[in-house]
Parts: structure tokens; C-alpha cells; sequence
């Protein structure tokens, strides 16, 4: 049960791996950690996806967008962004297809339990599509791109960090019993302290 994270012995391995980690870091949280002079605060834009024609309204509902993988073109309403790879578009966290996720969530309709709620507020929702998600959508495919494209370097590490000397979990030190507590989180949710 729980993760199991393969720790390697070998000193030039684990920085490899360190180093790449690092990278993913940056990426998933779109610049905002992590980053140096080689990786800036900003995710620099993919130069291949771009925008033939940004929407002027916002999707009716899932069906009001789609993807072809023949023409690599994702439209959205009366928009469409081209080069988004089946790999982008197909792209899944824990099953859940990001991208069209992300684009269920800025329809009239909504999506998930905004859909069926009975709250008076989960119908509330946006009549235009923001332009802001036209920068937003090109931001998260650019991230995907960037993270599948690295994913071949992270499976090589995993792979020879697994064949070599590895660091049992009784060679490491125990955890402090202060460790083990949950942390200090005040009503805004802030960490306190430990």
C-alpha cells in the first residue's frame, strides 16, 4: 500500500533523477516553482499550437467541441487551435482526460456535479467565452506537450534507477514522531507550523 518511490545509491543517477523531477515541477505549476535562468517564470508557448481562429462564443455543452486526430485540429465552438498531437488531446491524470476536462468546465452547461446540483448557484454560469481561456487553453496544452515530450526521459531514468543499487527503507533514518502529525493549518488554511 502507498507509493513506492525507487530511491537510487548511485550519486549521478539520483541527480539525474532529482534534476528531472525538477523539470515536471516547473511545468505542472506553469513556472511558478522552480524556476532558474534556464527555466523562467513563465512557460514559454509551444511554437507549434497556435490559434487558427479564437471563440467568440462559449461551447454549448461537450458536443460543442471536438478533436480530429487526421488534421490535429481541436475546435471549440466557433474556434479552433491546430498541431494539438492525439497525445495532448488524449493525455490522462488518474483517468480523467485533461483537456477535455478542462474545456467541460467552460461550456453554458458546466460539468461534473454543477450539472445535477440542486444549489441555486451551480446553474450560475458564464454566457461568453472569456478571452483570458483562449491564453489559458494554449498555456495548458503547451504544458502537456512539454511533459509528454519528457516522459520517454523519465521512464529511461525509472528504468535504469530499477536495475541498479537501491536504497532500502530500512537504511533510512526513522521519522520523527513530530513528522507523523498532521500540520498546524489556521481557518484560511494556511501551514502554521509542524
Amino acid at each position: 500500500p502507498g507509493p513506492r518511490v525507487p530511491i537510487s545509491t548511485d550519486p549521478a543517477l539520483f541527480t539525474k533523477m532529482v534534476k528531472h523531477g525538477e523539470e515536471l515541477l516547473w511545468l505542472q505549476t506553469y513556472g511558478e516553482r522552480l524556476y532558474t535562468d534556464q527555466r523562467p517564470k513563465k512557460i514559454p508557448s509551444s511554437q507549434l499550437i497556435k490559434w487558427v481562429q479564437k471563440p467568440k462564443r462559449i461551447p454549448d455543452d461537450s458536443k460543442d467541441f471536438s478533436y480530429n486526430s487526421e488534421t490535429l485540429r481541436l475546435n471549440i465552438a466557433d474556434g479552433s487551435i491546430v498541431n494539438v498531437s492525439p497525445e495532448i488531446w488524449n493525455f490522462e491524470v488518474s483517468g480523467m482526460q485533461v483537456v477535455k476536462k478542462w474545456l467541460g468546465y467552460r461550456t453554458a452547461k458546466g460539468a461534473g456535479q454543477a450539472m445535477n446540483s440542486s444549489s441555486p448557484l451551480d446553474p450560475i454560469r458564464p454566457d461568453t467565452w472569456d478571452p483570458e481561456w483562449s491564453k489559458e487553453l494554449i498555456e495548458l496544452l503547451t504544458v502537456l506537450e512539454r511533459t509528454i515530450n519528457l516522459l520517454p526521459i523519465g521512464i529511461g531514468l525509472l528504468e535504469e534507477i530499477c536495475k541498479g543499487p537501491l536504497l532500502k527503507a530500512k537504511d533510512l533514518p526513522p521519522i520523527p514522531e513530530g513528522m507523523r502529525k498532521p500540520p498546524n493549518v489556521n481557518k484560511e488554511g494556511n501551514q502554521l507550523s509542524f
